[in-house]
């Protein structure tokens, strides 16, 4: 697809509005152990190609078919053609499918490009965006999303987000505000947070699930994508799936059980 062509179809889409599914029933837990796996999936215009698209999009799906995820948070999932396709898989397996606004920064630039699906209706959906940023990620809605899921007698609550790009000092500051708006007690928080894993092994009130760095991001040779803990005590296994070429992020899988 060439440039103008691309465009042509990125602005022919543009009135489509997608509203989140958030209360089918509850669906078949595979065990006692809760699965999420986070992708940052590069679904950004300039990267557009069907092909790997149309491969995203399968792989998404073998999560929840093959790998028994229970919930897939994504980030960078900007393209609203790829919203229709994951819309297609909520719809075929009954899944639960929540996002932000998917209003565009100055109607140019990108929505937030986080989308969360799940097997467990979703309790409650708030948005926060980030309030500073720069470059590039200026032009794009990013910011925090904070969910509550409905578990059985129990409830996770989940923070998907990613921040600022190429300036850590940036990416410190948006992640001390999403703490401060955390208003439940306790949060996992997953996504691409674009910090080094020596900084991010020194924050705060903060526990990272796994101990000792995993690269993430292999054109740095650096993890950038992460679970972490707040004020919540779980024991989380952390596995990131290196053979997936898709992105220039790599899948992670996090396993616990739900206390």
């Amino acid at each position: 697809m060439d440039l103008l062509t691309g465009l042509a179809c990125k602005l022919n889409t543009s009135n489509h509005s997608y509203d989140p599914i958030t209360t089918r029933g509850e669906r078949s837990i595979f065990s006692d152990k809760i699965q999420i796996v986070s992708y940052n999936i590069k679904a950004l215009f300039p990267f557009y190609d069907i092909g790997r698209i149309l491969a995203i999009v399968n792989y998404i799906e073998d999560l929840f078919i093959e790998k028994k995820a229970d919930i897939v948070c994504l980030q960078e999932a900007f393209e609203l053609d790829m919203y229709a396709r994951l819309y297609e898989i909520a719809e075929k397996l009954q899944l639960n499918i929540v996002h932000p606004p998917l209003d565009r920064r100055f109607g140019i630039g990108e929505n937030s490009g986080l989308v969360t699906m799940s097997r467990f209706p979703v309790k409650s959906s708030k948005f926060i965006r980030h309030d500073q940023s720069e470059g590039l990620c200026w032009f794009a809605e990013k910011g925090a999303h904070y969910m509550r899921f409905s578990i059985g007698e129990k409830t996770l609550r989940l923070v998907n987000t990613h921040l600022q790009a190429d300036n850590e000092s940036v990416s410190i500051n948006q992640f001390s505000k999403l703490i401060v708006n955390i208003t439940f007690d306790g949060a996992m928080i997953v996504g691409d947070l674009n910090m080094k894993y020596d900084t991010v092994s020194k924050l705060k009130n903060i526990k990272c699930v796994n101990s000792q760095k995993r690269v993430t991001f292999p054109e740095y040779n650096e993890q950038l994508d992460y679970v972490l803990l707040y004020d919540l005590n779980l024991d989380c296994t952390f596995e990131v799936f290196t053979d997936i070429k898709f992105s220039d992020h790599y899948p992670f899988r996090t396993t616990f059980d739900l206390k």
